[in-house]
């Protein structure tokens, strides 16, 4: 595990906050939440507003390898639902639940308010939830926490499953977004802040206050790492699947131009599997 940071805009320094995500109002905070929800008003605006984002859609693509119709699952950490959302149109036994009260209450315009549920893995009560769950879906918490944190996240998440009043078994499907290896940490430590250094010399030259910051974004792990940690909380590894291929290159404003390195690094990365940005493991309760 390693901290990492992304480089944000920001036009008063003096105001920004450094820390990471961890309540449900800096969460809303950084991933704009107030300002999307103002602009979801209808199935028709969900669609038009997610259904054209690459990550998206490369969720959709693996997702539809792993989730099976029939197998009641529960979406941890869901926010907006995108990722969950198509497969609940199309019939899936899915609830989404996440700790944001206000995205809960506004996706209940969209869906069932059984299909999404104010849910906190990290309460003391967690297990008093309503459970008859087969598989346990989560797609974006791999990065908000440290290690002991997500010890903490797999070893409920076992308790869980093993509380579940429908027989058979039982799976976590958990993914890992922010990937550590040599290339996220040289794209990290080197091509980041250089280039935003570089923008700060235009901005401060032009007389503009604003300056592109470091923001505490996360924490990167390795897939082993993941994997360690769910194998000494009780799960097996049965697969592993991968896409986002190329992405973490379009974290730089810089290269993310320069389409043919582009092309050339996503049609490789399939190989080496070193620029993507996500990796589903399809883990079973042992």
């Amino acid at each position: 595990m390693r901290p990492a940071y992304s480089y944000q805009k920001c036009l008063d320094p003096d105001r920004f906050r450094n820390t990471i995500d961890s309540t449900a109002e800096e969460f809303s905070e950084s991933l704009l939440v107030s300002e999307r929800l103002k602009r979801l008003h209808t199935w028709a605006d969900f669609e038009r507003i997610f259904s054209g984002i690459s990550w998206v859609k490369e969720f959709h693509r693996l997702l539809v390898q792993v989730l099976v119709k029939q197998r009641r699952t529960l979406s941890i950490g869901s926010c907006f639902g995108e990722n969950e959302a198509p497969f609940i149109k199309d019939g899936y036994d899915i609830v989404c639940s996440d700790i944001n009260t206000a995205v809960i209450a506004h996706m209940r315009q969209y869906f069932p308010p059984s299909r999404y549920q104010v849910f906190d893995l990290f309460s003391s009560t967690f297990q008093d939830f309503q459970n008859n769950f087969q598989d346990l879906l989560i797609t974006g918490l791999d990065y908000a926490f440290d290690d002991v944190q997500t010890v903490e996240i797999f070893r409920n998440c076992r308790a869980l499953l093993a509380k579940s009043t429908t027989p058979g078994e039982k799976r976590l499907l958990f993914s890992l977004r922010y990937h550590d290896n040599w290339v996220t940490k040289l794209i990290d430590k080197v091509l980041l802040p250089a280039e935003s250094g570089l923008k700060n010399i235009v901005m401060k030259g032009k007389g503009s206050k604003t300056r592109y910051i470091a923001k505490f974004h996360g924490f990167r792990r390795s897939r082993n790492e993941i994997i360690a940690i769910a194998l000494a909380e009780g799960f097996a590894l049965r697969r592993t699947l991968y896409g986002g291929y190329g992405v973490e290159l379009e974290r730089s404003s810089v290269v993310s131009r320069l389409k043919f390195l582009t092309r050339v690094v996503t049609n490789i990365d399939p190989h080496i599997r070193l620029f993507n940005n996500i990796t589903i493991f399809e883990f079973v309760a042992a």
